[in-house]
Order: structure tokens, then C-alpha cells, then sequence
């Protein structure tokens, strides 16, 4: 007998990513701009609810895993489900929080 019903209930997440708004799970294929301004696959492994950060990892060659915020220009979720027109995005789905804001530091400490 075979059991097709093992599959947990994956969180669903969405973002807008290029202004569209997409749903997406962990395990999610990507593409990643990496340093050498190269495309490589990768998918998503996990999400870290108090960074608000992905985790992924590169599927070729090196493996590398690594952290980032979506939606990112340096990521493109390429497996999602589109949400167009009137569709609501999944009731229970997930937006991740934006990145923080880039805080401009000044060298020798401003007064606030």
C-alpha cells in the first residue's frame, strides 16, 4: 500500500516580488545573484521567524547556504503561485517583515 499522505502542511508565504505579489513555500526554487554577478540555482530551507530571514542553500556545485531577507533583488523566487486581480493571497500564508531599514552610520557619533 502506498501513503501519498505524509506531506505536512507547508507554511505558505507571500511577497511582492518585481510588483507582483507571489505565494511561495519553504523548498521553493530560486535563483541567486551571487558576487561574481552569476545566476545560480538554489532553493529555499527554512525560515527564521525572529530574523525574518530565509534560509537557502545553492543546488549547484558548492552548496553554500546562506541567509537573506525577500523579497531581495539578489533572489528570484522562481516556483510560486501568482496572485492576480481580485485573488486573495492565502488567508493563512505568512508575510515575511521587510528588511530593516540600512541605518546610515556616521563615524564620530552624531547627538541625537
Amino acid at each position: 500500500e502506498e501513503e501519498e499522505e505524509e506531506e505536512e502542511e507547508q507554511e505558505v508565504y507571500t511577497i511582492v516580488q518585481d510588483g507582483k505579489t507571489i505565494e511561495f513555500t519553504v523548498t521553493a526554487k530560486v535563483q541567486v545573484l551571487y558576487d561574481d554577478d552569476t545566476w545560480y540555482p538554489g532553493e529555499i530551507v527554512a525560515f527564521t521567524e525572529t530574523t525574518g530571514k530565509f534560509r537557502f542553500k545553492l543546488t549547484e556545485g558548492s552548496n553554500t547556504r546562506f541567509s537573506e531577507w525577500l523579497p531581495n533583488n539578489d533572489v528570484k523566487v522562481e516556483e510560486y503561485r501568482l496572485i492576480e486581480g481580485d485573488e486573495k493571497p492565502n488567508p493563512d500564508a505568512i508575510t515575511p517583515p521587510a528588511p530593516p531599514a540600512k541605518s546610515k552610520k556616521k563615524e564620530g557619533g552624531e547627538g541625537e
